[in-house]
């Protein structure tokens, strides 16, 4: 290879290669930086979320604690515990009849009727109380509010569902009494006043197979004797709401509340038709490890593409929860892969460039070095009055020709001797 190939090939490769290597140092250390960003950002993100959802748990608690203990709420009881007995021997059929069959509200909306308007004591009770108690719900985002006598006649309810004015008192007394419902008021009923007793989501076919989890409380007098159970419906919708304000995410990033079954117990996403409770499953090999309290960060594969997690965990009346802020890996290093591009394009810019200069840079190096040479030929051929080049420069092609001119001018000498 000729030393004007050579030059341009050596300093191309080498920049080429140092490109590379310098490429890759910066594109690896920038996905590393971008990962352990995230992870950092997820697992403060998610126990964060996770204080606001305990908060959130616990106003629950205080709003039953606070209903439960009301003296207004155990007056209620006894007023519809007395229009119940009024009713006579059906009192089911005829509070379902009034307050589903023959509301003109439809399935969804019973709850906007105040009034049967048909006379009785019941539906003057109703009229009184029911206005508060929808007020309440609707405020906090209840899903629905249920009044218990002691002998487990489901006296009251917001919504007026299949379950309204059945019985409870024990696992067979009525037709949804083995229901985590009749859980809850059996668990309020045998415990101690102001007792707080919480079932997780499981489908209740009341409520159409929707997923339901109740929280309950006793109801005392004033002598401190129970008179009845207080039981919320928890507020999917709030709770929902909760873990889907956290700011912080990718765009493609969720996060969710998740059981020891590992299925979902709050939606990932509020912009899909999907509802991932208790139909979405996380078979995460950290879940355990988030349930029993931990926090951390992983990396786990979705459908072979992978995420990066940030996970905690929450105790609940006893129930343990692992709350998870899941982003997209290929969103977390989508800047990583900009960089990559504008890498490639400027590498590709700087090796013309390069080029460009190897190319001149060899050029000015062998022009000179091709003259001396075909000068030299034409020296040796006995052209001694030929004109020497690149005699003024400082570099070493300089010396070589300084060096050929005194060659020239000793042959001169010598032809001159001889002709003498």
């Amino acid at each position: 290879m000729k030393i004007s190939a050579k030059i341009p090939f050596f300093i191309v490769g080498g920049a080429f290669v140092a490109v590379v290597v310098a490429s890759l140092i910066a594109i690896t250390q920038s996905r590393s930086a971008l990962i352990e960003e995230a992870g950092n950002r997820l697992s403060a993100l998610v126990r964060n979320q996770a204080g606001g959802f305990e908060n959130y748990l616990h106003s629950i608690e205080n709003d039953l604690r606070a209903v439960g203990t009301n003296a207004s709420t155990e007056q209620a009881i006894s007023d519809f515990k007395a229009a119940w007995a009024d009713l006579g021997d059906n009192p089911t059929e005829q509070l379902q009849k009034l307050y589903i069959t023959d509301n003109s509200f439809p399935t969804g909306e019973k709850d906007k009727l105040y009034d049967a308007g048909d006379g009785s004591a019941y539906s003057s009770t109703h009229a009184t109380y029911h206005p508060w108690f929808h007020d309440f719900l609707n405020r906090n985002g209840y899903y629905d509010i249920f009044l218990f006598d002691m002998d487990g006649n489901l006296l009251y309810t917001v919504f007026k569902e299949l379950d309204y004015a059945t019985l409870f008192g024990t696992e067979t007394a009525g037709q949804w009494a083995a229901t985590d419902l009749g859980n809850a008021f059996r668990a309020a009923r045998d415990s101690a006043p102001e007792t707080i007793s919480f079932f997780d989501f499981e489908p209740y076919q009341p409520s159409y197979g929707a997923p339901a989890s109740f929280i309950s409380t006793p109801v005392t007098d004033a002598e401190g004797e129970k008179v009845g159970v207080l039981v919320f419906q928890m507020p999917v919708d709030k709770l929902n709401e909760v873990m889907q304000s956290a700011e912080g995410l990718s765009e493609n990033g969720y996060m969710a509340v998740i059981g020891e079954d590992g299925l979902f117990r709050t939606d990932a996403k509020a912009d899909d038709d999907v509802n991932d409770i208790l139909s979405r499953a996380a078979d995460f090999e950290f879940l355990d490890r988030a349930l029993a309290g931990e926090s951390g960060f992983v990396r786990i594969l979705i459908d072979d593409k992978p995420f990066e997690v940030g996970y905690t965990g929450l105790l609940f009346e006893g129930t343990p929860y692992a709350l998870v802020a899941v982003e997209d890996e290929e969103i977390i290093l989508e800047p990583v892969n900009a960089l990559s591009q504008q890498i490639i394009v400027l590498s590709i810019v700087a090796l013309a460039v390069i080029g460009i200069v190897g190319f001149l840079l060899g050029r000015g190096i062998t022009n000179p070095l091709t003259k001396l040479s075909n000068t030299m030929g034409r020296i040796g051929q006995g052209e001694l009055e030929a004109e020497v080049p690149s005699t003024t420069r400082s570099d070493e092609i300089g010396d070589m020709a300084k060096a050929l001119v005194g060659l020239r001018d000793a042959n001169r000498r010598a032809r001159d001797m001889e002709e003498q």
